[in-house]
Parts: C-alpha cells; structure tokens; sequence
C-alpha cells in the first residue's frame, strides 16, 4: 500500500527518477514481487503496464500505481492462456506506443511426483511460466530493437538450478527461462 504521507519525489526516496520518460511492461503485478517491482517503478518515473488475472487485485494495483504514474495501467490476463497474452502484449503496445523495460516475473507450481502429473498441469506451467514470457519478448523485442535499447529481467528461482522433490515442472520451466534469457541476450547484444 502507497503511504499517503509520504512525499516520493522528495529526495530521500527518489534516486534522481532513474526510470524517468521509461515504459516498463511486468507480466503479473497485480500482487507480491511484481507488485513491490511496479510501485519502485512509478516511483522512479516509469509508467508501468502490467497483468494480472484477479480484476480486483489488477484495478487495486493500477489505482495505486496512478497516483505515482498516472497512465500507468493493469489489463486483466490469465498468462496460462496463449491467446490472451498475445492480445494483451499488442493492448500495451497500442497503449504505451513502445516497452522499453520488460519483466517476467510471472511463476506458478503445481507439486507433484516426475511421474505424478496431469498433461494441463504440464501445459499451464510451460505456457505460464515460460512460454507467455518469450511471448511478450517477442512483441517488444522489436521496438527495443528500433529504439537502439532496451531491457529484459527474467525472474526465476533457486529450483531452476537446484530443486527438491515435487517441482519437476516449475524447475524445468524456470530452467528453460534461464536458458532462455541467455540465448536472448546473444540475440540481442
């Protein structure tokens, strides 16, 4: 929650608006990390575009993040759902004209034995996890590309690397991101 009592363009809390004129798109902020990720943005002068697929937490969070960035916005987006981050991903760029700042920081679990696992459960974690994420890129990547900059933060998680019994699946797709952001970065440079 944003302290009304709080003046956050003073300098003790503003670090000379490092994001300022910046469009920064996170793939889920309507609550915890990516949430606390969107407020620092505003606050440094980003206007942030973000999914979620709760309307109340999304509309909770755009209101917040207006009084820091006021064309800041949330779209509602269930990112296990192909079609609706490719619609959301052309929304943001009709909204904001260009992403400069893309932050994947979307993961969901599902714990179960390597042989335990329904083929929706291997679905929904690879479309969530790590497919709705190279989808953003790959709407974005091009206007970074044009605009001579850019910047890309996968999230991912101690699992991707070293992992405990019951997350085959979020391991292998937080793994796969890594993978992922190395080969994009290559791509990229």
């Amino acid at each position: 929650m944003i302290d009304e009592t709080v003046n956050y363009d003073s300098g003790i809390r503003n670090y000379n608006r490092m994001l300022e004129g910046k469009r920064a798109f996170i793939t889920t902020a309507a609550r915890g990390i990516g949430k606390s990720i969107a407020i620092l943005f505003a606050r440094q002068g980003a206007t942030v575009y973000f999914a979620g697929r709760n309307e109340c937490y999304v509309r909770e969070t755009e209101s917040e993040l207006q009084l820091l960035a006021p064309e800041s916005r949330g779209y509602i987006c269930d990112l296990a759902d192909g079609a609706q981050s490719e619609k959301t991903a052309a929304l943001v760029l009709r909204d904001s004209g260009g992403i400069d700042i893309l932050i994947n920081t979307v993961g969901v679990n599902c714990h179960c034995a390597a042989d335990g696992y329904k083929d929706e459960d291997m679905a929904r974690l690879l479309e969530t996890n790590y497919i709705s994420g190279l989808r953003f890129a790959r709407a974005f990547i091009p206007g970074m590309r044009a605009r001579h900059g850019g910047s890309i933060v996968n999230i991912s998680s101690i699992h991707s690397v070293m992992t405990q019994p019951t997350n085959m699946l979020y391991a292998g797709t937080k793994g796969a991101m890594n993978a992922a952001a190395r080969a994009m970065a290559l791509d990229c440079a």
